[in-house]
This record gives C-alpha cells, sequence and structure tokens, in this order.
C-alpha cells in the first residue's frame, strides 16, 4: 500500500515542480506588460507560444543605443526556451532574426553572454535576461566571441568598418513583424 502513496506523492512533485517555471513566468509576464515601455527600452514584445507557456518569442530594438555601435536601427525577433527547472537554471534566449555582433553565433543565433550561463542568478528573470542582451548590443564583447569577422574589426581599431558591417546586416536583416499572442506576423511576407 505504500508503493501507491509514493506514486502519488512523486507525481505530485514532478506536477508541483513543473507549476514553478509556469508561475514565475506568468508572474513576470504580467509584470512586464504592467510596466512602462520607457522601463524596457530595447524590449519592445514578450509574448508566450499559442502552445507552451515555455516557449516565449521577444522583438529588441537597437533604437535606443547610440548610433556609433551601427545596431540603432536593428530590429530583432529573439526565441526564448524556458528549461524544466527555471529559475534555477538561465532561459536559452536565441537570435532568429541574423545579427552581425561579435557575441552571436551568425548561423544559430547563439549567444554568448556570461549571465546566460555560468553568472546566470535567479533574480534576473527572463527580462533581465533579456535587457542583458539588449545592453550587450552596444557592449560587445571581443576576447572570446563567436562573431568573429566583426570581432576582428573591432580589435583592430576599425570601429567604422566594424559600423558599418553591423549597420548594413541591421538593414538586411531586420524584423519588421509584430508578435501577438498567437504567433509572429511578418510585415515583410
Amino acid at each position: 500500500m505504500s508503493a501507491p502513496n509514493k506514486r502519488s506523492s512523486t507525481s505530485s512533485t514532478s506536477s508541483s515542480s513543473s507549476r514553478t517555471p509556469t508561475k514565475r513566468l506568468l508572474t513576470e509576464l504580467s509584470a512586464f506588460n504592467s510596466s512602462p515601455a520607457s522601463s524596457h527600452p530595447t524590449l519592445i514584445a514578450l509574448v508566450p507560444s499559442p502552445s507552451s507557456l515555455l516557449s516565449l518569442r521577444a522583438i529588441l530594438s537597437g533604437s535606443p543605443l547610440p548610433i556609433s555601435t551601427g545596431y540603432a536601427s536593428g530590429r530583432w525577433l529573439l526565441n526564448i526556451t524556458i528549461p524544466p527547472n527555471y529559475p534555477n537554471s538561465p532561459p536559452t534566449i536565441t537570435f532568429v532574426t541574423k545579427i552581425c555582433h561579435p557575441n552571436v553565433k551568425w548561423e544559430t543565433g547563439e549567444i554568448c553572454l556570461d549571465v546566460l550561463k555560468e553568472n546566470w542568478t535567479p533574480v534576473l528573470g527572463v527580462v533581465g535576461a533579456l535587457e542583458a542582451v539588449g545592453r550587450l548590443l552596444g557592449e560587445p564583447g571581443v576576447d572570446s566571441p563567436l562573431g568573429v569577422e566583426v570581432a576582428s574589426l573591432l580589435r583592430q581599431g576599425d570601429t567604422i568598418g566594424a559600423r558599418g558591417l553591423v549597420g548594413f546586416w541591421c538593414g538586411e536583416e531586420r524584423f519588421d513583424g509584430v508578435l501577438e499572442e498567437g504567433g509572429e506576423k511578418d510585415a515583410r511576407r
């Protein structure tokens, strides 16, 4: 008779642990949606997937960044995947829209940012992580780049060349769609 109790206790625990990320995300989304846009200048939109709350989409804008970065005209769609043990583990955030940046892999959109890996803290949350990605656009790290071409230009001191390359790709790969509760719509299609 102890086996059934043990089983129901286990399923209750796993059910409870699967609700933790969901409850936390709902709280974060509610706080984001009720805050003024000025409190998240680079983060334009954040919506869950229609099929799972543990998969979200976001739009980042480069408009608040200095023109000198080259990213001021950019607008990018990002994918956020929430792990089952969130908030104890960081979300996986990738650029869906191509971006030319020293800390982003062009082919996959993978982001190299310490707060999304070893320096993650649950206090940061999804919105804080996206804000950190937005700040990264204006403050690239060139020591261990994923985008080696633009990082090489910056390491050599060719800020004009880097800005030109970044600006070109911001125009070519700009996401002009919108995010809605049911998914995104691309204005280019």
